[in-house]
């Protein structure tokens, strides 16, 4: 289903069904597929921890590893660092002795991009190497530690030719999931760099961003969030280049 909202739909019933008719396994499977969308969409984790909560209790731990390292990767995108490790050494516990190497990748690589987005590069790319050693043909796994993990460790250091070469090499690896595209790092340098991208950003003469909370106090990272980040962010350059 390519439609978020419309599987969101469908999970709910699903999830209301399963609970009605005291369908345990099929609750916690919604639970999971109903957070990760939630995930997508929202940067929300609350129907996660739900999931990873049942799954530990009934003993599903492959359900509980992939419930944990989502959850750390809600966390390091809503800049929750201490969270986000946290959740990515328990997907890592859960995860080794059933030999689940793709969530034992996922955990180091979204380990790495946590010490990235806290400046400590040198274990970022540790992190990412070993996140490449375990899953060498996962494009979708590479994309994001070159793009969401080097690329935007080298824009807090405001280094944009690195920045601008590691999102590209994001671009080039995999086709990206579109709310968690790396290749919208770009977009925002040009932007920054005083090109006009106002036509490749909806509606890039709104007010300016504000990124909404969720309940449990976290901010939404969904595109149209960053798409007026940008576009806030190209009006800024304007504004300093009238002015000047």
């Amino acid at each position: 289903m390519r439609d978020l909202g419309a599987a969101g739909e469908v999970l709910r019933r699903e999830l209301a069904v399963a609970g009605a008719g005291g369908l345990v396994l099929w609750r916690l499977r919604a639970l999971n597929e109903l957070g990760t969308v939630e995930l997508l969409c929202d940067a929300r984790g609350d129907r996660l921890e739900r999931a990873l909560e049942l799954a530990l209790r009934i003993g599903a731990l492959d359900i509980a590893a992939s419930a944990a390292v989502n959850l750390a990767a809600v966390h390091a995108m809503t800049r929750a660092i201490g969270e986000a490790l946290a959740f990515c050494e328990q997907a890592r516990q859960l995860a080794v002795p059933l030999g689940a190497t793709p969530v034992v990748a996922a955990a180091a690589a979204i380990e790495g991009v946590s010490h990235g987005f806290t400046g400590r590069r040198v274990e970022m790319g540790r992190l990412l190497r070993h996140a490449a050693e375990l899953a060498p043909h996962d494009a979708d796994l590479a994309s994001f530690g070159w793009g969401t993990g080097r690329g935007l460790a080298a824009l807090l250091f405001e280094e944009r030719a690195d920045a601008t070469a590691a999102f590209t090499r994001a671009r080039e690896l995999a086709t990206p999931i579109r709310t968690l595209d790396p290749a919208t790092g770009p977009l925002l340098l040009r932007a920054v760099r005083g090109d006009d991208v106002h036509t490749e950003i909806t509606d890039p003469r709104t007010s300016e961003p504000r990124l909404t909370r969720t309940d449990d106090g976290h901010r939404g990272s969904g595109p149209l969030h960053r798409r007026r980040a940008v576009a806030w962010c190209a009006r800024r350059t304007e504004r300093s280049g009238s002015s000047g």
